[in-house]
Order: C-alpha cells, then sequence, then structure tokens
C-alpha cells in the first residue's frame, strides 16, 4: 500500500501528508523530469539513499524543491523496499526572452531589470516574474518621463515545456512641464525660485527635451531651490513636492515652501593649522553679521583646498563645520 506526501502551493502554502513511521532509503525513482536536469533537481532535494527520514524530513524536502522555482507540482510517496517515489510537474522553461520598441529606456537597464528577475533563458517562466518585471521597466519609464508608456507581453508556448518571452515596448511621448506653481514662498519670488530650475517651462521647450518631466530631475531641483534659500541664509527652509498633475503629456508642478528663519554669521574661527596668516585671508570675506551663504562657504572652502594644493597637499580635504544656534 502506497504511503502519499503531497504539499500543494496556492496563493497559500498547504501541506498534506499521511503520517508515517522512520523508514530507510533504498532507492530513489524520480519521474516527470523534462527540461530540469537530475544534477539540478538533486542539489534542490536533501535526501539521497541511506538516509533514515520521517515525516518531517519530506515535508523540508518538498519545500525546498518548490523554492526552487522549477516545479509547479511535487508528490513523493513511499513504495516497498524502501523506494521513495518522486514525481514532479515542471514550470516551463524561458528558451530565450526579447524586447524592441524601447526608446528612453536603454538596454542595459532593462537587460539589469530581466536579471533581477531571473527572466532569462534557462531560468523556470512564471507569470509573477513577468509581472514584477514589467512593474520596474514601468516605474523606471516614469522616472525618464515618459508616462504614456505601454508594454505588451507576448508568452509563445514551445514544444517540451519551453516558452519565448517578448516584450513589445511602446514608450509614446515624454511628458513636459507646462507650468510650476509655488506655496509659502514670500522672500524669494516665484521668477527667482524659477530660475534654479531645469524644468522651467519656456515656449521653445517644447521643440526640444529640455522640460521633460522625470522624478530625478524634480528631486534635483528641488535640492536646487533649497540650495538658493541657503545663499540667503535659510538654513532651515524646506523644499517638497506638493503634487504633480498630469494631463495629456503636460504637467504641472506644485511645490511647498517653508522658509523659516534668516540667519547671519555670528562668529568664524579657524583652528590650529598650517599657514594660519593666509587661511584667515580668505576666509575674511565670511564676515560676522552677514547672511549665511552656502555659495560664499564653498568658494571659501575650494580656496582653502587651493591654498593646500599649491604647498604639495594633494589630497587636502577641507571640512567646515556649522553650528546653528536658534
Amino acid at each position: 500500500m502506497k504511503k502519499f506526501y503531497k504539499l500543494f502551493c496556492f496563493l497559500l502554502l498547504s501541506i498534506s501528508v499521511f503520517a508515517t513511521d522512520s523508514f530507510i532509503i533504498n532507492s530513489i525513482k524520480v519521474h516527470g523530469l523534462v527540461n530540469v536536469s537530475k544534477g539540478a533537481f538533486y542539489a534542490n532535494f536533501n535526501l539521497r539513499s541511506g538516509d533514515v527520514v520521517a515525516e518531517k524530513d519530506l515535508r523540508s524536502s518538498i519545500l525546498k524543491l518548490y523554492k526552487s522555482k522549477f516545479f509547479k507540482n511535487v508528490e513523493i510517496s513511499k513504495l516497498e523496499q524502501g523506494v521513495l517515489q518522486v514525481k514532479v510537474i515542471e514550470r516551463p522553461m524561458i528558451s530565450f526572452v526579447g524586447y524592441s520598441g524601447q526608446k528612453t529606456l536603454k538596454k542595459d537597464m532593462i537587460d539589469e531589470v530581466l536579471s533581477k528577475y531571473k527572466l532569462q533563458a534557462g531560468q523556470p517562466y512564471s507569470p509573477k516574474i513577468v509581472k514584477d518585471a514589467k512593474e520596474t521597466l514601468l516605474h523606471f519609464s516614469h522616472d525618464q518621463g515618459v508616462y504614456d508608456v505601454v508594454i505588451d507581453v507576448v508568452i509563445e508556448r514551445l514544444t517540451n515545456n519551453r516558452v519565448r518571452v517578448l516584450l513589445n515596448i511602446n514608450e509614446g511621448e515624454k511628458a513636459k512641464v507646462k507650468h510650476v506653481n509655488f506655496y509659502g514662498n514670500s522672500y524669494l519670488k516665484d521668477s527667482q525660485l524659477s530660475s534654479a530650475m531645469s524644468l522651467t517651462p519656456h515656449w521653445w521647450s517644447f521643440f526640444s527635451d529640455n522640460n521633460s518631466y522625470s522624478t530625478l530631475r524634480l528631486q534635483k531641483d528641488l535640492e536646487a531651490i533649497k540650495d538658493k534659500y541657503l545663499d540667503f541664509g535659510y538654513i532651515n527652509a524646506v523644499v517638497s513636492k506638493k503634487s504633480v498633475e498630469f494631463k495629456d503629456d503636460e504637467v504641472t508642478l506644485n511645490i511647498n515652501i517653508k522658509e523659516g528663519s534668516q540667519f547671519k554669521l555670528y562668529k568664524i574661527s579657524v583652528l590650529k593649522v598650517k599657514y594660519k596668516d593666509q587661511v584667515e585671508k580668505i576666509t575674511s570675506s565670511l564676515k560676522s553679521g552677514d547672511f549665511f551663504s552656502k555659495k560664499i562657504l564653498l568658494k571659501v572652502v575650494q580656496d582653502v583646498a587651493d591654498l593646500f594644493k599649491s604647498k604639495g597637499y594633494a589630497y587636502v580635504k577641507v571640512d567646515p563645520q556649522v553650528s546653528v544656534n536658534n
């Protein structure tokens, strides 16, 4: 009489087994291998002839086979005379993956995504890895400012339980920034903030990619606006995205500003250092009572570094320490 050990993988993993005493495996018979080699099977199966096994060992072995992603169904049964029979149903094996139609998406980027999700020839196929890879490619497209992208996935069934996966990419047009609205600014005018941005709409920009929207470009522009405030002493200014609105291929950016308080320089100190007189001469452009300016501070840092490089210190590092008294 056969005793069966089964594990089925649905949305939730469930195990159905019949209890059994421990027994010695005299031999193992494997049925159902088509594309998966015996070597690959045994690399993911932790039982061998001569092993003394119990129910927990069989359970563990079944789980390991499922985790390999090669199989969609595994059934283990104990036959007479210590023979362990393993029946498997393989997932389809990917024989080829191709893509076409990409413009903004670079080949290296697509290949990296396919590799991450193991959507490659020689790997087991499942709808989930295709779905995950597609969603990631769509996310990357949006980051590059292409929001009208469509990725059609074609799965071709081949003989011997193999499939071809084809990705047809239609990127559409890039979304371009039409309007930028600022909320909360009072010290700096809208025009001053816009001048710090790369995503500023101009009539000629619709004939080029200069203001094509992407999340990366917006993030850099928010940092540039923050730097603009730092040049006027607003050390605690907070610049953030309020919302991004899309209409057809046009984008409206809404940006929140919390300016905070304006800070002045109180004390400038030069620590014990070589060429102190020359360093103090350079730092004299930082005057007590002036508003703090990141731009001026960075110029001083660069000039001090250039001084030491001229003295033979090629790898000098100048690290200004700024403390804020609220």
